[in-house]
């Protein structure tokens, strides 16, 4: 994958997770978020630039993974990457998050599946780029 198509990559899987992060958590699962609203901490906006940050650097990880670790880049082997990079994100995150959190079990789960829908559309994203010239 070329360094622009690298680049292009980012910036589209950074820009959907933008949406797709706002649609699941304040919109789809927003009753079940509401749940645990006394843990969050109370400076959240104060917070915003790391928290984009922070998904800018998850979008640069998934990419960079992408181009090393596949090697056919056909659509079913994109989208085989993008499963094993959320459960291994719902591993770290969701189900520690659990463990550490008196959060429930549904909102967890709940989670770990937007996690698995996030990811698979980060898979096509990038396999649609690398796909074209």
């Amino acid at each position: 994958m070329t360094v622009k198509k690298c680049i292009v990559s980012v910036v589209l899987v950074f820009a959907f997770a933008i949406m797709w992060n706002g649609l699941f958590h304040m919109v789809l699962i927003s009753e079940q978020n509401a749940l645990i609203a006394d843990l969050r901490r109370s400076d959240m906006s104060e917070k915003m630039l790391l928290s984009l940050l922070i998904t800018l650097g998850m979008a640069i990880l998934f990419v960079i993974s992408y181009n090393k670790w596949l090697s056919k880049g056909d659509v079913i082997e994109s989208l085989t990457h993008g499963l094993f990079f959320a459960v291994l994100a719902g591993v770290l995150v969701n189900a520690n998050q659990y463990f550490i959190y008196p959060i429930p079990g549904k909102l967890a789960c709940l989670w770990f599946m937007g996690g698995l829908i996030e990811f698979c559309f980060y898979a096509l994203i990038v396999w649609l780029v690398q796909r074209y010239d």
